[in-house]
């Protein structure tokens, strides 16, 4: 109750010790999670064949995003059930062992068993969301929630940017390539050769959650070089000395965790059910008696589709219309990574202790606008370059008052299950936009350039959409534009 009285009356809940070390946590915890995840795909190309490649790294995509689809009801229920501070500090707890496994097996070059600590590292990120973002509005005053917000969205940001520097870095010094067939290949799944080679729904568009765009993480450009033959022999590598880092961040984290602000006790008339499924159904029903709360989280995941169907398409853009190199994806991706925490960072600013809705239409706007002159004059690095750092930018304006109000609205004691049945909703969403890219580049035969035309017209289509449900946000966006 302590904590009630503290998030009531005090706004410099934002300043104090105890949110500086939650927001030290999840900074450490995304980190730790693209580290991890792109020394693993780098380890797979030096140790494996193109052939076992071309299975591996997907499954690995997959494996890691599965556990939020399993489950995110199971851990909404901790969340209400128990302490969210305390599951915190749990799921910290539990990182270690699994990264003290992903070392050991890193030491012993399993490829497979590395496979299930990925899932394990999935399944611990699915168990920290629904805490993580339910802490937030336990702690911090209504005035003060969307700066929160805004600063967490600014740290996991950039936590995928100096994650992915991080691991391109070790795994150049670590992993020992071989001087003979060499050719470049990114970090990521989805290679950019042709639109011919355009990855299939399953690749690594697929992107991780919380943060849910970890493919932005090879935003240092870390790209690998790996054997051509298929029948390529094993290289050596040292690239435990690279994971012993995971297990020191992983120790670092669950220290901030325990330093994190007391949170009020759970609810005890928690009710925990088996099937997943049945869970989070009954809490979409729950959602959809508040039309705004749906909208926003139909308006959230769509924020997740076109960040999967961006992440899938650029590194088209950048090697067959630019004909830049993997770096410069990497850079790009980097921009656009920075520009959603500045942006979120900066429509929390202008909330002005509100959720702003008035920033929602006039983001997603600016959005649809740049993706579609991205299509039209994409073909040159300089205005692409422009294009994506603002699309990332006003994308920060369009998704924070959609998360925070979801936050706001959300019945206290059931605010962990609403928060995991969102996960699973924007998994869902990333998982529809790579199938959504893999046909229109497929199928269709559409160019990288076209894709982005597609996605700024889809995008005004949404927008259409929401404001004809909701028209508040229509009025709220004329009104805060006028001069």
């Amino acid at each position: 109750m302590a904590a009630q009285a503290h998030k009531a009356t005090d706004l410099r809940v934002l300043k104090s010790s105890g949110f500086r070390a939650y927001l030290a946590t999840l900074f450490l915890g995304a980190f730790n999670d693209n580290l991890f995840k792109l020394l693993l795909i780098c380890f797979a190309l030096n140790l494996l064949t193109r052939e076992q490649q071309n299975n591996y790294v997907p499954l690995a995509t997959a494996l890691f995003t599965l556990p939020y689809i399993l489950f995110s009801s199971y851990a909404g229920f901790l969340a209400d059930r128990f302490s969210k501070r305390t599951v915190m500090i749990v799921s910290k707890a539990a990182e270690i062992a699994i990264m003290g496994c992903g070392y050991y097996f890193f030491r012993i070059q399993a490829a497979t068993p590395l496979l299930f600590v990925l899932f394990a590292m999935g399944a611990q990120s699915a168990f920290f969301g629904p805490a993580k973002y339910g802490f937030l509005p336990e702690v911090l005053p209504d005035k003060a929630l969307s700066r929160g917000n805004g600063a967490v969205q600014l740290a996991t940001f950039l936590a995928i940017i100096l994650g992915g520097a991080v691991a391109g870095h070790l795994a150049t010094k670590y992993i020992e390539m071989p001087a003979a067939a060499r050719v470049e290949q990114p970090a990521i799944a989805g290679e950019a050769v042709s639109s011919s080679d355009a990855p299939a729904p399953t690749t690594a568009a697929l992107s991780q959650k919380d943060p849910k765009v970890s493919a932005a993480a090879t935003a240092a450009g870390t790209t690998r070089e790996a054997p051509e033959q298929s029948g390529a022999a094993k290289q050596p590598t040292q690239v435990h000395r690279a994971a012993i880092h995971c297990v020191v961040i992983a120790v670092i984290g669950f220290i901030t965790s325990l330093l994190i602000m007391p949170t009020p006790p759970g609810h005890r008339d928690a009710v925990f059910t088996w099937n997943p499924l049945s869970t989070h159904w009954q809490t979409l029903h729950a959602m959809r008696r508040d039309r705004l709360l749906i909208l926003c989280l139909l308006g959230n995941c769509y924020f997740w589709f076109m960040g999967v169907l961006f992440q899938s398409n650029l590194p088209l853009l950048v090697k067959n219309d630019i004909g830049a190199s993997d770096q410069t994806v990497g850079i790009l991706l980097a921009a656009v990574a920075l520009g959603i925490g500045i942006g979120s960072s900066a429509a929390g600013f202008l909330s002005r202790g509100k959720i702003e809705y008035g920033l929602v239409l006039p983001g997603g706007l600016l959005v649809a606008l740049f993706a579609i002159i991205l299509g039209v004059f994409g073909r040159w690095l300089a205005p692409a370059a422009i294009c994506v750092s603002l699309m990332g930018f006003c994308s920060g304006f369009f998704q924070l008052p959609l998360v925070t109000s979801i936050q706001k609205r959300s019945p206290a004691d059931q605010r962990g299950q609403f928060m995991g049945a969102v996960n699973a909703v924007d998994c869902l969403g990333m998982l529809l936009a790579a199938v959504f890219h893999w046909l229109l580049i497929k199928p269709l035969g559409l160019s990288a350039s076209a894709v982005f035309v597609v996605l700024g017209l889809l995008t005004l289509g949404v927008l259409m959409m929401m404001s004809k449900n909701a028209p508040s946000l229509l009025a709220r966006a004329k009104q805060l534009l006028k001069p």
